[in-house]
């Protein structure tokens, strides 16, 4: 509104000054020929050039409010006293007479001619600045509830959607929101977690997988020594082993089995301190040899 009215300041003054003007020489003609209101084709031929100039109407009363004076009734216009009520451009002019208000002259301008025009530009002007400022604050907040929409509830339904599939098990996706603000901090670290996780699963998975596969070798591993083991004593039940050197001999292999099977045993006894944590490791020199020997 202050800029739209801002554009008809100078142009308003300018206008104001030519009514001021029109006034002042309506009222000399008025007040020159007021002893002649009684006589009103006379009074209007004394100002009727200055109404038609400027495309006014004149409606004279005296202090009793009753019309002694209606320029419409010698122009051949509408009677001015009816469609007053509903002039919202005329003003009223105290006639002034010796120093005394003898009655009020109303002035009734064409609002589309000059300078009274300039009354319908600053209610035009009022209404249409109103009218651009409902409709920039309608854009602001139309721009507005876009930025929160872009930059806050699309990175949350993104992440809402994110937790979804974290919860389903899916780890296999990425999210599209990089701003560097809070939520796209939010977002990276939230990125940053899925990426741990995942990989945390990755390695669980592969850990569980040797776990099953040791498992399957340790447990081939223990089924050879027991089978070997039961072939043996078997043998001694059957009295295979009749004399004292063989039989000697099948308790060896049988006490060698049993050995392996502790040393297997122990195996699984340190892989479950491994599991726990509980495992300690002494580091110690060894002849390879003898080692590779055994």
């Amino acid at each position: 509104l202050t800029i739209s009215l801002g554009f008809l300041e100078n142009q308003t003054m300018t206008e104001l000054n030519k009514i001021e003007v029109i006034n002042k020489k309506l009222m000399g003609e008025i007040v020159t020929s007021y002893h002649d209101l009684g006589h009103g084709e006379q009074f209007y031929q004394r100002i009727a050039p200055l109404l038609q100039e400027h495309h006014l109407d004149l409606l004279i009363r005296d202090n009793l409010g009753m019309t002694t004076f209606d320029s419409a009734k010698y122009s051949g216009g509408a009677n001015t006293a009816k469609i007053l009520p509903g002039n919202q451009y005329s003003y009223d002019l105290p006639i002034v007479i010796n120093d005394t208000v003898v009655g009020t002259a109303t002035v009734i301008p064409d609002p589309h001619v000059q300078p009274y025009n300039i009354y319908s530009k600053l209610t035009m002007y009022v209404f249409v600045s109103i009218a651009l400022g409902f409709l920039s604050l309608i854009i602001l907040l139309i721009l507005i509830i876009r930025l929160i929409t872009k930059r806050i509830l699309h990175p949350l339904q993104e992440l809402s959607q994110a937790t979804e599939k974290v919860a389903r098990g899916n780890l296999d996706f990425e999210l599209k929101h990089k701003a560097r603000d809070e939520i796209g901090q939010f977002v990276e670290a939230f990125d940053l977690m899925r990426l741990r996780l995942k990989a945390s699963l990755e390695k669980q998975a592969a850990y569980e997988s040797s776990r099953k596969q040791l498992i399957a070798n340790v447990s081939h591993d223990i089924a050879t020594p027991v089978a070997i083991i039961k072939g043996y004593v078997e043998g001694l039940e059957d009295g295979v082993a009749r004399d004292e050197q063989r039989f000697q001999r099948y308790l060896q292999v049988i006490r060698n089995k049993t050995e392996q099977l502790d040393r297997l045993t122990e195996d699984l006894a340190q892989y479950s301190r491994l599991e726990t944590g509980r495992l300690e490791i002494k580091k110690e020199q060894l002849d390879s040899r003898e080692l590779f020997e055994k």
